[in-house]
């Protein structure tokens, strides 16, 4: 999988569905507002492409949506009460939908199901052509350990629908409501290497990511840190040096070629 931010990227979008009159039943406003707010989280990175690289990466996401709809009880996912979540609390809520989500897909359970799914977006024979990369996006209306969150080894992530989209109302953490499609576009971001840059996230600037191994130099280690604004830290729509160069967007020999491009 290419590691920088070009290319054709095939995003397995899995919407994760309860039965019918639980709070775990998707509307069908609420799968438009997904739908579209999907595609402007894909906005964001194509207009940041378009400002920061040096060369225009060609840089374009083509989904595969699947609607799995389980007859899991939503009532026996336990609720997250952490605002600092463990692995053990994700590991307690997310496998509960998420295998057999899996199952109904035909894939196996785990990561090890994730990753085969990923490999066949990857062989997809596209109407754009091959995909240069691929990762997969759970949504759901199921209790998750947090609102928004990404495997970079596994290249997935989760997003907890009424939590993400929402203040965040009972929940142990604030939402993004509206802007939640910045969330998804930070989360994409997480996808391609980049780091969390912000105070809470205990970031080092020290760090290395990304195909050309560069330093998380915009992390806020302190309250008092200069930063500066970027999609990876804040949520706007903007990138700071570091988060561009750990995404690829990057030709220091100048020969018309991203210098991650495989």
């Amino acid at each position: 999988m290419n590691q920088a931010m070009s290319g054709t990227c095939g995003v397995g979008v899995v919407l994760v569905n309860g039965p019918a009159g639980t709070a775990a039943a998707f509307t069908q406003a609420e799968i438009i507002d997904i739908t579209i707010g999907l595609t402007r989280g894909w906005d964001v990175l194509y207009r940041l492409s378009g400002t920061y690289s040096p060369v225009r990466p060609k840089l374009l996401f083509t989904a595969d949506y699947k609607f799995i709809t389980l007859s899991l009880d939503p009532a026996t996912v336990p609720a997250a009460t952490n605002p600092k979540p463990t692995s053990s609390d994700y590991n307690a809520r997310e496998p509960l939908w998420r295998d057999p989500a899996l199952t109904a897909m035909g894939y196996s359970t785990g990561t090890s199901g994730i990753s085969s799914y990923n490999n066949d977006l990857m062989n997809k024979a596209w109407s754009v052509g091959k995909a240069t990369s691929a990762y997969t996006v759970f949504i759901t209306k199921y209790n998750a350990a947090w609102m928004a969150y990404t495997s970079i080894s596994d290249a997935y992530m989760v997003l907890q629908y009424p939590w993400v989209s929402t203040n965040g109302a009972g929940f142990p953490g604030g939402g993004w409501g509206n802007s939640w499609p910045r969330t998804y576009a930070h989360e994409t971001g997480h996808i391609f290497q980049a780091p969390d840059e912000y105070l809470a996230s205990n970031c080092t600037r020290t760090s290395i990511h990304g195909a050309l191994h560069i330093p998380n130099a915009n992390c806020q280690r302190t309250a008092t840190d200069t930063v500066f604004p970027c999609l990876m830290i804040n949520n706007v729509e903007d990138a700071c040096t570091p988060t561009i160069r750990i995404w690829g967007w990057v030709d220091d020999n100048h020969d018309g070629v991203l210098d991650a491009t495989p």
